[in-house]
C-alpha cells in the first residue's frame, strides 16, 4: 500500500544520532550576493567542495563561486548563445562536468526562451553546446550517480505555442546524441524529474500543460500528471490519481526524493484541492494509499520542492519569502545543512545543498 502521509508539524523533529534542536538556533540567512536584479531559478553546488556553487540567472547566464559566495565570476560570456537559464547539474561522480539547462520554466509575461543544453568538462572553464535546441525551456537536468555521461532532461517546451521537442530527453554518451523516452503530445511538457539517489533506475516526472499569453498563463488540464520509471526511462507508468492524490483537474507538480530515507517521495501538486503529499513506500503504482494534507498549494507559485539531503524529517517548501537575490543557510559546525536557495515571486525555485 503506497502511503501519502501527513507531516504533522512544521517543527523539525530529531532522534539519536541527529543534530540536536538547539543547535540550530544559531542558523541564519544571509545575502552573498551578487548585488544585482533580476531573477535565479536554478542553483547547484559542488559534490566535492563545500564553497563550490553555480546559479544561472533568468537573464545573465550562468555565475561561480568558488568561496562560499564572497565573490562571483560569470563563466558562460563568449559562449552562450542565450542569456535565460532554466537548470544547472553537476554531476556527482565528477565535479568538473556540469549541464546547464537554457531557457526558464517559470514563464512569466517576460520569459525568455533558450537554445539547449550546454556542457563543461573543466569545471565551467570552456562549453560545448549539445542539441536540443528547440526545447526553449528546460527545467530540471538529473544526472547518473555514478556515470556522468547518464543524463535526464525534463523540457517545457515552447511557451507560446505547441512544438514536438518536449517532455523527458535522455542521453548515454554525455549529451552527444538523445532519446525522446516520455513524450505524451505537442502541448504538454516536463518541467521537473526526480532520480531516486538510492536506485537511479527508478525517476518521477511531472509533466505540464502550460501555455503563456500576453494576459495571463493557462496553466494545468489534460496531460498534467506525474509518472514513475523503474528502468531508467526505458517505460512509464503513470501514478497521478493513485488513491491519495488528487483527483480533479491537475496543474503543475513538483516532485522531490529523499537522500536520508529510502522510499520516501514528495509532491508537491498545483490543482483545486492542492496541497504537499507525501509516500514513505515509493509511490507505487497500482497501488491504494492513504492521504493527509500537509499545507495548501498556492496555485502557480511553487515549481520545485526538495527535501534537505540527510535529514528525512526536514523539507524545503516555502511561499513566504520575497526576495530575488541568492541566499546561504549559515550552518554551525555541528550542523549537517548547506545550502543555497533563489526565491522569486514569494516561493523558492530551486535549493541546493553541499
Amino acid at each position: 500500500m503506497s502511503n501519502w502521509n501527513e507531516q504533522v508539524s512544521n517543527t523539525p523533529k530529531f532522534t539519536g544520532g541527529e543534530v540536536a534542536p538547539s543547535l540550530l538556533a544559531s542558523l541564519e540567512w544571509r545575502s552573498i550576493g551578487p548585488f544585482r536584479g533580476g531573477r535565479v531559478v536554478a542553483v547547484a553546488g559542488d559534490p566535492v567542495n563545500p564553497q563550490v556553487f553555480y546559479f544561472g540567472s533568468t537573464g545573465g547566464g550562468v555565475w561561480k563561486t568558488i568561496d562560499g559566495g564572497q565573490y562571483w565570476e560569470n563563466i558562460s560570456d563568449g559562449f552562450f548563445k542565450r542569456a535565460s537559464v532554466g537548470a544547472i547539474a553537476v554531476a556527482p561522480s565528477d565535479p568538473n562536468v556540469i549541464y546547464v539547462g537554457m531557457g526558464e520554466t517559470t514563464i512569466r509575461g517576460n520569459v525568455s526562451h533558450g537554445d539547449g543544453i550546454y556542457r563543461s568538462s573543466d569545471g565551467g572553464q570552456s562549453w560545448t553546446h549539445m542539441g536540443l535546441q528547440d526545447t526553449r525551456h528546460i527545467g530540471k537536468i538529473r544526472i547518473h550517480s555514478l556515470n556522468p555521461d547518464l543524463i535526464y532532461v525534463a523540457a517545457l517546451g515552447h511557451a507560446h505555442g505547441p512544438n514536438r521537442e518536449r517532455g523527458i530527453f535522455r542521453s548515454r554518451d554525455g549529451g552527444k546524441t538523445w532519446e525522446h523516452i516520455l513524450f505524451l503530445n505537442e502541448e504538454v511538457g516536463s518541467h521537473d524529474i526526480a532520480l531516486d539517489p538510492h536506485n537511479p533506475r527508478i525517476l518521477y516526472a511531472a509533466l505540464w500543460r502550460a501555455r503563456r499569453f500576453p494576459h495571463m498563463l493557462n496553466s494545468g488540464g489534460e496531460g498534467c500528471g506525474l509518472y514513475k520509471s523503474t528502468d531508467g526511462g526505458e517505460t512509464w507508468s503513470d501514478i497521478s490519481h493513485n488513491k491519495g492524490l488528487p483527483t480533479g483537474m491537475l496543474g503543475k507538480i513538483g516532485v522531490a526524493i529523499s537522500g536520508a530515507k529510502k522510499d520516501r517521495v514528495w509532491a508537491i501538486v498545483e490543482c483545486e484541492d492542492g496541497a504537499v503529499f507525501r509516500s514513505d513506500d515509493a509511490g507505487p503504482p497500482g497501488c491504494d494509499s492513504r492521504m493527509k494534507r500537509t499545507c495548501a498549494s498556492v496555485p502557480g507559485t511553487t515549481s520545485t520542492f526538495m527535501p534537505i539531503p540527510r535529514t528525512p524529517i526536514r523539507s524545503g517548501y516555502s511561499t513566504s519569502a520575497a526576495t530575488s537575490r541568492l541566499m546561504v543557510e549559515r550552518p554551525s559546525r555541528r550542523s549537517p545543512f548547506h545550502m543555497a536557495t533563489t526565491t522569486i515571486s514569494g516561493s523558492i525555485h530551486a535549493i541546493g545543498s553541499a
